[in-house]
């Protein structure tokens, strides 16, 4: 950790945020040290107005191509974006909550698809909104702030296994990614404290079969297996690496916010760095996002701005506002045409659309669900639209249905095992055969 004089403590805390304009917009300077440790910009003096109808398209745009939300901290709010636009949709999505935000960080969709989760670095926790913006509570830790666990936290992920990685920065815990299950309890560190040389972590990025954690004072993205074991150096960066993000193409995007690679720095899915785009009106580089149009959508204290791979600003989003990481919120995938195919014996088979995820239950032919087993969860459907259920097969007199995931509502009519065809033969033979034996018999006596 970087360790700073009392006077430079002093200083930081006694100095007013500088304003400066660059252009038309207003550039909120903050140096690497407030960055790291975090500033409370204060409550705004006048708080926006939601716009009930700016919500509304909000939610509706989410059912049909998704949003990007961006927390915001001149304000202590999240607002929304159009996945392929950049532009800004909903500038309350969340709207300002200065009683629970501070320095809100990253907005993800919750481990209940029905929140929105929000770290936030001067609070030490991971907060609660539902879709409407309402306030539900502390996330984690689950007893509420605990700075031996949660200290100076930034950027935050879901895991494949449905638990939430917190990058922790400061305090006993620094250096570390913990992780938390459903209900907000701590489960320990999934990556180590200081695991590879890993100093001060500021974001976590998911990818197919690693994580992505960047080191804003051990100059470097690191590689950890999905246990957290650390692999290797992703790549050396001169600087301040804030959000970490993958682009269409499988490249790595991350938000430098100082040094001498300043800018939005790119890189192969290997680590070979590709480009560093840094437009010179532009600065400061906090978050990292890539658009359909192949330009970068990119946050700093200044607002929310397009920019191209050549380096040039293209558009200017929002302005006037400190704006945090981007994070993208895909439509939900309703699960429909749902088929269940099933014999005694035999593998269980669903049929439905791509992308839907769902559970397969017994239900021993009850429409009770607490008489129901569950046999398999969080099952998605493939591309091809079809798929068998691992390690399950079918019972005699069972009945079986699918639901979505983390539900009890029957997405198919139950289905009952019947004999396959081999079995219905058997049991045919069988009984043609003790109908010979019989007539056999009878015609023995006869004689």
């Amino acid at each position: 950790m970087k360790h700073y004089s009392l006077f430079g403590s002093l200083c930081r805390i006694l100095c007013v945020s500088c304003c400066f304009l660059v252009g038309m917009n207003m550039v909120i300077a903050q140096n690497p040290a407030e960055e790291e440790i975090g500033t409370d910009e204060g409550s705004p003096t006048n708080p926006p107005v939601r716009d009930p109808a700016a919500h509304a398209r909000a939610l509706n745009l989410l059912g049909i191509d998704g949003l990007l939300l961006i927390p915001e901290s001149s304000n202590d709010r999240v607002m929304a974006f159009d996945p392929n636009t950049g532009d800004l949709v909903d500038p309350d999505f969340i709207p300002s909550d200065t009683t629970n935000l501070s320095t809100p960080i990253n907005a993800i969709l919750g481990i209940d698809p029905n929140t929105i989760l929000v770290s936030d670095q001067l609070e030490d926790v991971v907060l609660s909104y539902d879709m409407d913006g309402n306030f539900l509570g502390v996330f984690a830790p689950s007893g509420g702030p605990n700075t031996s666990i949660l200290d100076n936290i930034r950027g935050i992920a879901i895991s494949p296994d449905n638990t939430l990685l917190v990058t922790v920065g400061s305090g006993t815990n620094a250096d570390a990614i913990a992780e938390f299950d459903g209900a907000g309890n701590y489960l320990g560190n999934l990556v180590a404290n200081g695991a590879g040389g890993l100093d001060s972590p500021f974001d976590v990025l998911l990818r197919g079969n690693d994580y992505l954690v960047g080191g804003i004072t051990s100059d470097a993205i690191y590689r950890y297996g999905l246990d957290g074991t650390f692999l290797d150096i992703f790549s050396p960066i001169n600087g301040f690496p804030e959000q970490v993000a993958e682009a269409g193409n499988g490249n790595v995007l991350t938000g430098n916010f100082s040094g001498t690679e300043e800018g939005v720095v790119e890189y192969t899915s290997t680590g070979t760095l590709v480009g560093i785009y840094d437009p010179s009106s532009l600065g400061g580089y906090r978050g990292a996002y890539e658009l359909p149009n192949g330009n970068i959508l990119t946050t700093n204290g200044s607002g929310v701005h397009e920019i191209d791979r050549s380096g040039n600003l293209v558009e200017t989003k929002i302005s006037g506002v400190s704006a945090r990481f981007i994070e993208n919120l895909a439509p939900a995938i309703v699960c429909e045409n749902i088929q269940v195919q099933v014999g005694i014996g035999e593998p269980v088979i669903v049929v439905g659309n791509p992308g839907c995820l769902f559970d397969l239950y017994n239900t021993q032919c009850s429409d009770d669900p607490n008489d129901w087993i569950l046999l398999a969860e969080d099952i998605e459907i493939p591309d091809s639209g079809i798929i068998t259920v691992p390690s399950i097969v079918g019972q005699p007199d069972s009945c079986y249905v699918v639901t979505p995931a983390d539900s009890v509502e029957p997405l198919n009519a139950p289905v009952k095992t019947v004999p396959t065809l081999g079995r219905f033969a058997l049991i045919v033979f069988v009984l043609l055969l003790l109908m010979a034996g019989m007539l056999t018999m009878r015609r023995k006596r006869k004689a």
